[in-house]
């Protein structure tokens, strides 16, 4: 126990004394770190992004700080940016496929894709009481249960 405290001790005189060496030994042991566990590195970032966004989301400071850096990482990485942004556009802008269309449109009516290409017309009030997402398949199997059902009454 005492040496695990000495040793704490130790590398912290270090860091203090050689703040330069100790940061560029951090960014080596990340680098293998990341190339040993590319998934694992990448949730990890992920949580801590989030931890820290949660936690400074109120903070008008912050919010305005952040959206300082990233203006300039968009301008120093511009082939990047315009890379992700276009992925991101086209992911927003796609259309999702429909193949077969159940019933007629009537007013008041959204069209509900239950997947695979099969769509139905419903209810504008049904189709935004429940909160769904058929590219993440959260409540999908839900949404279609009310969607069938109010299909076979009418």
């Amino acid at each position: 126990m005492r040496d695990q405290q000495k040793n704490r001790e130790y590398q912290k005189r270090c860091r203090e004394k050689n703040p330069e060496r100790h940061l560029q030994n951090h960014r080596v042991c990340q680098q293998r770190y990341r190339e040993k566990h590319p998934e694992r590195y990448l949730q990890i970032r992920r949580e801590s992004n989030r931890r820290c966004w949660l936690k400074n989301r109120l903070d008008r400071e912050w919010m305005q700080k952040q959206a300082i850096r990233n203006r300039r990482w968009r301008q120093t990485n511009q082939e990047l940016y315009k890379l992700k942004d276009r992925k991101a556009k086209a992911l927003r802008h796609r259309g999702i496929r429909t193949d077969i269309i159940l019933n007629h449109p009537f007013v008041g009516c959204e069209m509900h894709h239950l997947g695979s290409g099969v769509a139905i017309f419903i209810p504008a009030s049904l189709h935004k009481g429940v909160r769904h997402s058929l590219l993440r398949n959260r409540n999908m199997e839900e949404m279609n249960r009310l969607a069938y059902g109010w299909w076979e009454v009418n």
